[in-house]
């Protein structure tokens, strides 16, 4: 009997609608909690399938199992690693380890910080507004890196759906929708990276 190969699954960029239908629902002033759930989880397994990538490490199919699938790039294509845990038995090469990624765009570069960052303090948020800061900050700093890296690919495109062009304009309308508490709220976001950074 024919099986389909187990393969590894990445979680996919968020569609724009999603954020801008959180982002017109609170600048009503209605805290859709159903609604900010869905976005602040969808960017977390987002975050974390970056964060895997960059660590090179995998998710197995099988059993769940996080693990490190190789420790260098030179590795030879044909590298095996086989899931750690007992009787599981399930294995990839690096070679396809490497083709699973290609057109996914999770590629964390420089901006490997944020997305950690979010990954770490989105769990422990329990109010909607603490999620939506948080959020609201993720998004930000990559519209910020967006209108001053206009010649290449911002980290926004590996969240959000969309080309470079279409992604810049879709957060510049979203920075327009309710600016002065998204001020408040940023204002709020770099008082709490310097205290971090004064505690650390």
């Amino acid at each position: 009997m024919y099986t389909r190969p187990e393969k590894i699954r990445w979680a996919p960029k968020i569609r724009p609608k999603l954020l801008k239908k959180l982002y017109h629902t609170d600048a009503l002033r209605i805290q859709d909690i159903d609604l900010c759930d869905d976005v602040g989880i969808r960017l977390y397994l987002r975050c974390q399938t970056i964060i895997r990538a960059h660590n090179r490490e995998a998710e197995c199919p099988r059993c769940g199992t996080v693990f490190k699938v190789h420790d260098s790039w030179k590795d030879p294509a044909d590298k095996i690693a086989v899931c750690p845990k007992d009787k599981c038995g399930w294995q990839i090469t690096f070679g396809q380890y490497f083709q699973s990624k290609r057109h996914r765009e999770i590629f964390a570069g420089n901006a490997v910080l944020v997305f950690k960052e979010y990954y770490v303090q989105y769990p422990l948020a329990r109010s909607y507004r603490e999620k939506m800061l948080l959020i609201d900050s993720l998004i930000h700093s990559f519209h910020v890196d967006l209108k001053t890296n206009l010649s290449g690919r911002s980290a926004a495109n590996n969240l959000i759906e969309g080309n470079h062009k279409m992604v810049l304009e879709f957060l510049e309308g979203l920075s327009a929708i309710d600016s002065e508490k998204k001020r408040e709220w940023r204002d709020r976001v770099k008082i709490m990276q310097i205290r971090r950074k004064g505690i650390g």
